[in-house]
């Protein structure tokens, strides 16, 4: 986990079958990750709802987003800021 560092992790899991995500896993993402952090979920369970948590965002600068029912989210790989440079002099 200390040499796993980004500022966006995706959990794609409901916890059904394994029980994920893991309560320590996210805490050790917590403890050693860069800040800010997001944490993006599919969808809100009961299993990462603990982490949707104003005192412990807060003391953990992090950030909880999570897709909507029947949706899931929808995260793009690519960055939002592409440059659209016209001066060629560079």
């Amino acid at each position: 986990m200390q040499k796993l560092s980004a500022p966006k992790l995706l959990i794609s899991s409901d916890g059904k079958y394994y029980g994920f995500p893991n309560e320590d896993t996210i805490a050790k993402f917590l403890k050693f990750n860069q800040r800010p952090l997001t944490f993006y979920f599919n969808y809100r369970h009961i299993k990462n709802t603990r982490w949707d948590d104003d005192e412990l965002r807060d003391a953990y600068i992090y950030k909880t987003e999570y897709g909507k029912l029947n949706e899931g989210i929808k995260l793009s790989l690519i960055p939002t800021m592409l440059t659209n440079n016209t001066d060629k002099t560079h």
